[in-house]
């Protein structure tokens, strides 16, 4: 029997940015690096990162890490 699963749909602004390979590796290899740096390097807001961070699912991991560091 499959599984199925209830995904919140994601929102997507037609007003945003285009994110390129790269900046989306930047953001993954760099997850440690504070927001506003994140934003001055990548030359866009800390809302746009932090938007993007969330979309590439890295909160999310960010959120695992910390629950499993607390066991």
């Amino acid at each position: 029997m499959a599984r199925t699963t209830r995904r919140r749909p994601i929102f997507v602004d037609p007003n945003a940015k285009a994110w390129t390979i790269s900046e989306d590796n930047y953001l993954m290899e760099n997850q440690n690096v504070p927001l506003d740096e994140q934003a001055k390097t990548l030359s866009c807001t800390v809302d746009d990162v932090s938007n993007r961070r969330e979309v590439l699912g890295l909160l999310q991991r960010a959120r695992a890490l910390i629950r499993l560091a607390e066991k």
